[in-house]
């Protein structure tokens, strides 16, 4: 099995991007089984929906040809906070991103596996 990556929906506004998320380790292989009774059907249904979050995993997220890098907490929740580039020559910004609706994906490495995850965020026109 492989980790699940849960991306939240990410916006922009005229300084930063923000992207987030939780990593959660992978559940366990057991499939299960309609037919157990009683204690067995209850321990089956409550392992089901038990699941982990994935601490100090590396997290990349990938936008306009670039790669960023950052770790997940203890949590398995992420954040990227990407200063964005203006009009102003003398910014600091790393990043040049266009206004509305933007696709974005974060990866994770897995077992020698890159597993991604396709989102979107949003940049409000000026009004």
């Amino acid at each position: 099995m492989k980790p699940l990556l849960k991306l939240y929906r990410g916006y922009a506004n005229e300084d930063e991007l923000i992207v987030m998320g939780h990593v959660f380790r992978p559940t366990t292989k057991e499939e299960y089984d309609f037919q157990k009774k009683h204690f067995r059907n209850a321990r089956s249904v409550i392992r089901m929906f038990r699941i982990k979050t994935q601490h100090n995993a590396d997290v990349f997220l990938h936008l306009n040809g670039e790669k960023i890098h950052t770790k997940t907490l203890d949590d398995g929740y992420f954040k990227f906070s990407i200063p964005l580039k203006t009009e102003d020559e003398n910014c600091d910004g790393v990043m040049d991103v266009n206004y509305g609706w933007m696709d974005y994906r974060v990866s994770i490495e897995h077992e020698g596996k890159e597993i991604i995850t396709k989102s979107s965020f949003v940049r409000p026109h000026r009004g």
